[in-house]
This record gives structure tokens, sequence and C-alpha cells, in this order.
């Protein structure tokens, strides 16, 4: 859905989404974003990595910790499936479940293998330079 040449955007206005978005996933979205924040913080305080490296760090953490909480969720509404009627939902619920795990988290925890290494050896680094200058 492109704009078309004779029709322009407000400077500075958003483009609108192809979907309504509530309040709820708002609020959910603000709340993952400040946590990703506090993570990156978090990590750029303790000066291992570029501030690049923190972040990619911290939207991983954010985002794996957000799929946990919805395979929580998820495993609550498994558990108040009443069977066979609720065949469909289960069905459902599992294709959930795998794509959440098999693509989204998998996508995240191979950029955590990368990225992770990197702030160990930085701090195992700083950790034997400090151990140094004790012994010394």
């Amino acid at each position: 859905m492109g704009l078309s040449r004779n029709k322009s955007r407000r400077r500075g206005s958003r483009p609108s989404l192809p979907f309504k978005v509530g309040r709820k996933e708002t609020a959910r979205a603000k709340a993952h974003v400040r946590f990703a924040t506090c993570i990156r913080e978090k990590l750029t305080e303790a000066s291992l990595v570029s501030e690049d490296t923190a972040s990619s760090i911290a939207v991983d953490f954010a985002d794996i910790a957000a799929i946990g909480e919805r395979h929580r969720a998820l495993i609550d509404q498994l558990l108040r499936l009443r069977f066979p009627r609720d065949l469909r939902k289960l069905e459902s619920l599992l294709i959930k479940a795998q794509v959440d795990l098999l693509w989204e988290n998998d996508w995240h925890l191979k950029s955590l293998k990368h990225q992770l290494p990197k702030i160990l050896r930085s701090l195992n680094k700083r950790l034997r330079s400090r151990k140094a200058a004790k012994d010394v």
C-alpha cells in the first residue's frame, strides 16, 4: 500500500498501518522497548562492548523474554483445553509455539551466539587486567 506520487504525506507524519493497533498492544510494545533500553544501558555502563553490540544483545534478550512470556500464556491456554472439543484450538496453539520457537527465538539465539563471545572476551580481558593489577 504505497502512496501515489500525487498524494503526499505531511512532513513528519507516520504512515498508517494496514491494521488497527490497540492500546494494549501499544502499551506492551512501549514496555518492551523500555525493557530493552534498560538492558542496553546496563551493558553500556559496563563499558565492555560498543553501543551497537550492547544494543543488539539487549534487543535479543528482551525479545527472548517476551517470547517466554507468550509461551507461558500459551501453556496456560493449553492447560485449559477440553478434548476432543478443543482439538482445533490445540492445533492453533502448537502452530504459534512452532513459529515462536523455530523462527523468532532461533533468530535471536543465532544473534546472541555471535554477540555474547564479544562481551565475554572483553569481560575476561578486564578481569585478568584487574587481577594482574592487584598482584603487583
